[in-house]
């Protein structure tokens, strides 16, 4: 069925052949681990070229293929780890293409890929070199989807999700820089700082002490879900009372740059 799959012209091929794939990974779960390598060669990546040119074509696929990146991701976590890093690029990649989709039900499985990754991530030895390299990209698209226009109806796990990455670097478990440049006292200094040069230029006309006063509330209240996500919504109040809608600068330096 893969090789089938594989050999055929795009147009050709079935995509049923991923919602199979997804339901055997549902189903059978962590044993499924030593198939999902093969899977990917054989389903995902020829899938991954076909609906990567826009956002318009093959819009069954589209969906059944981030169905089965999420099921790899909840039932085969660990498959991730015996990727090559560039394969593994190509999932973040995916996914943060995915929750920057138009189309809601592509959005919001891409935002809960993103969370169950960030949850399963968080216990691995692999933790670390996750953050450092994707951490604040990851922050950056998030907010840039955050503060547009078109992505209002993923606000909560929007939201979740950042409360997620402050959680992680408030917690002072990352033991590695996450900065490049720069001198930074720590990942909590730097975060704070860079997310405040994030929303300054992504909103010139919001007073720099009103930035500031948010994102140090968005430490301050990582530990309370509720008063959290009501800060992020209190913002983006004030930012549309500037009716500042410009947001590309938000948008230039997250992960999938240059990833339609």
């Amino acid at each position: 069925m893969g090789k089938d799959y594989t050999e055929n012209h795009p147009v050709a091929r079935d995509p049923d052949v991923l919602t199979v794939c997804t339901t055997l990974i549902n189903t059978i779960g962590e044993p499924m681990v030593p198939a999902v390598p093969r899977i990917c060669e054989a389903v995902l990546w020829p899938t991954l070229k076909m609906i990567q040119q826009n956002f318009e074509v093959f819009p069954d696929h589209r969906i059944k293929f981030f169905q089965l990146l999420k099921a790899i991701n909840k039932k085969c976590f660990q498959v991730f780890f015996q990727l090559s890093a560039d394969n593994f690029g190509l999932v973040i990649n995916s996914i943060v293409w995915a929750f920057k989709h138009i189309e809601k039900n592509v959005a919001d499985t891409g935002l809960e890929i993103l969370l169950e990754l960030l949850n399963q991530v968080e216990n691995t030895d692999a933790a670390n070199d996750f953050y450092q390299k994707y951490l604040m990209a990851i922050i950056t698209d998030v907010f840039a989807v955050l503060t547009d226009t078109l992505h209002k109806s993923g606000f909560e796990l929007q939201a979740q999700i950042l409360l997620k990455t402050f959680q992680i670097v408030e917690s002072g478990n990352i033991t590695q820089p996450l900065w490049k440049d720069g001198q930074y006292n720590s990942n909590r200094q730097f975060l704070r700082t860079a997310v405040c040069q994030l929303l300054a230029r992504a909103f010139k006309h919001v007073a720099a002490p009103v930035i500031k006063s948010f994102v140090g509330n968005l430490f301050e209240l990582c530990g309370n879900q509720q008063k959290f996500t009501t800060n992020l919504r209190d913002f983006l109040i004030q930012t549309k009372e500037f009716q500042v809608t410009d947001n590309a600068g938000m948008m230039a330096n997250g992960a999938a740059n240059g990833v339609r």
